[in-house]
């Protein structure tokens, strides 16, 4: 607790420096319509006019970054395609730089790089808690809640008992506030995956069924509903599951976040789960 009041006012700090260093300096002027325009011109008509891992992308931002070292934007531009090459020592001190001149915009996306990419848990964990000391309890980054990822975190350092009251805090919020159909599936979803790796069957079952319900076909839940019933001793209802999820599976029926494409999520189903229960069903059939 102390360690991350330290790392918050050290984010402050720095913020206040970068600041009076730009209301001092009348080389560094505060100049939003300026910065617009760099962002406009090198980012915008530049950088985005190329894929994102071709070298252009990068000698625009280079540019950019010379014209205003003070952009954090230009920053996280620059680190982000390094981060989906799986360049995680490069891209993170860049994307350092972009929390330290603004922290408040850019403490929880690097808290998300944390967990999904660079698989950094316990850094995760002090980021997004800062992140909810700057930016609020009920705070979203990359179409999740804080609460989501840190659960996140604790499920993949086998916190289960920590993970699991973060999930269902995502499940309740939601629930209470706009009703059970608009709670995320993927919410649901890790609620069961934690009540399974805890042994408690039945309950992730009833999460399985909910997000099934919210997103009916999902491979990934049928393929983990599977395993519970395995272990429930309902072989027979567990083969019909895993035939189920390897059906939805190849038509594509998965999981669909927009970055999974570069980093596999937690539990995340893929070929090799379903290649070696392929045989198994065949055989059986």
């Amino acid at each position: 607790m102390r360690k991350a009041y330290v790392l918050l006012l050290l984010l402050v700090l720095t913020n206040c420096a970068v600041k009076e260093k730009q209301k001092g300096n009348p080389l560094l002027p505060v100049n939003k319509a300026a910065q617009d325009s760099i962002v406009e011109k090198y980012v915008k008509k530049g950088a985005w006019k190329y894929p994102i891992f071709a070298p252009e992308w990068q000698l625009y931002l280079d540019s950019a970054i010379r014209r205003d070292s003070t952009i954090a934007y230009l920053y996280q531009q620059k680190s982000m395609p390094l981060f989906k090459q799986g360049k995680y020592e490069i891209a993170m001190p860049i994307l350092d730089t972009a929390v330290l001149l603004d922290s408040l915009n850019w403490i929880d996306y690097r808290a998300f790089m944390k967990c999904i990419f660079v698989k950094s848990y316990r850094s995760a964990l002090q980021d997004f808690a800062l992140s909810k000391k700057l930016k609020g309890i009920h705070g979203y980054v990359m179409d999740h809640s804080y609460d989501f990822y840190i659960g996140l975190c604790h499920l993949q350092l086998n916190e289960f008992d920590k993970a699991f009251p973060y999930f269902n805090a995502c499940v309740e919020y939601t629930k209470n506030k706009d009703g059970i159909k608009w709670v995320n599936h993927l919410d649901l979803f890790y609620a069961g995956v934690t009540q399974e790796e805890m042994k408690h069957h039945s309950e992730a079952i009833g999460y399985f069924d909910l997000a099934l319900t919210n997103y009916p076909g999902f491979s990934d839940a049928e393929f983990y509903k599977a395993l519970s019933l395995m272990r429930s001793d309902n072989g027979t209802a567990a083969t019909d599951w895993f035939l189920q999820s390897l059906k939805d599976f190849d038509a594509g029926r998965k999981f669909n976040e927009g970055n999974s494409k570069y980093e596999p999520y937690p539990y995340q189903v893929n070929e090799l789960h379903m290649n070696l229960i392929r045989p198994v069903l065949k055989k059986g059939q």
